[in-house]
């Protein structure tokens, strides 16, 4: 298993510090309010035509006692834009997680029940808002590759952000990037999530 971790010491709003306790979400027997949306173009958040949305991906089918996962039987991703990459984000439930310290999301990802020739690369976003102001700031971590096909063991990634105290995390997002023009077929699973 390897472990990878990414330091974003950019802060958000730096004031002082406060402690909360870790949102662990193990899925035991349901999604526990995430969510799968997507197909969206590149790395934006434009819908592609075949957008779908999902209020329990979950399976029994692999992980400690279950999982949520995206993927489906077998597809092609095009792009309208003529984008390289296109993505679905598996979303949290809404929090309210009051930071003023380093914060991170850790999580086990899977791709050995996924068949095919091209890469998949999963990215962290952390949704943040700034108490007092009016829009939302999506920090992100670099992509990493999930292994996938019968070598696609569990890997365990960690994304870490100062995050000020004066600011709430308000969603985590794990997007799931795929090559547009490449044949997939099966799933991407997820387990084990924990924001501390």
């Amino acid at each position: 298993m390897k472990t990878f971790l990414t330091m974003a010491m950019a802060a958000v709003v730096c004031l002082s510090s406060t402690q909360a306790s870790a949102q662990t979400y193990s899925f035991p027997d349901n999604s526990q309010g995430w969510v799968y949306q997507g197909l969206y173009d590149s790395d934006s958040m434009t819908p592609l035509p075949d957008y779908t949305s999902s209020k329990n991906p979950w399976t029994n089918i692999d992980g400690d006692r279950g999982a949520i996962f995206l993927g489906q039987e077998g597809f092609t991703v095009q792009s309208p834009s003529g984008a390289s990459w296109a993505h679905g984000d598996l979303n949290s439930p809404a929090l309210a997680y009051r930071a003023g310290r380093v914060v991170s999301v850790s999580y086990d990802i899977t791709g050995s029940h996924m068949r095919s020739d091209a890469r998949v690369q999963v990215q962290a976003v952390m949704v943040v808002r700034v108490l007092g102001e009016n829009s939302d700031r999506r920090v992100t971590s670099q992509r990493v590759d999930v292994p996938i096909g019968d070598d696609g063991a569990w890997d365990t990634n960690t994304f870490a952000v100062l995050v000020g105290a004066g600011t709430i995390v308000k969603k985590i997002s794990l997007r799931i990037f795929f090559h547009t023009g490449e044949y997939y077929e099966g799933w991407i699973m997820v387990d084990n999530v924990v924001l501390q």
